[in-house]
């Protein structure tokens, strides 16, 4: 920890100027190990977005088991909400002239599942 706040102010400066250049995990390590808060929610966002296999054990280990348990947990539920998207067509809105709502809902949900909703579960 800086013991001057001149200091902790110019490391802050130079992470924040650097922020996307360094790894992940070395971001995070950092933002926990010195409690600089501010970069976290950046860091932690691209960390959800990226590919597990992509990350070594040594950048698992810097991070720390709350950082992945949290990490599983949201990406667990994001998951589970995309499936839940996926399954469920937008509410449809009919133009003044549709005279066949049902057939049109029908089309509609039919539309959805074949293009959206499969490419959500499909990725």
């Amino acid at each position: 920890m800086y013991l001057c706040k001149d200091a902790r102010v110019y490391a802050v400066h130079h992470l924040q100027s650097q922020r996307y250049s360094l790894k992940l995990t070395q971001l995070i390590s950092l933002t926990l190990k010195y409690n600089v808060k501010d970069f976290l929610p950046h860091a932690f966002e691209q960390l959800i977005s990226a590919r597990i296999n992509d990350i070594s054990d040594d950048e698992c280990h810097a991070v720390g088991s709350i950082v992945w348990n949290t990490m599983f947990k949201v990406k667990d539920c994001l998951n589970v909400h995309r499936r839940i998207i996926a399954c469920e067509a937008l509410p449809m809105m009919h133009s003044g002239t549709c005279m066949k709502h049902k057939r049109c809902e029908e089309d509609w949900r039919q539309l959805w599942w074949n293009g959206m909703g499969r490419f959500l579960l499909d990725g």
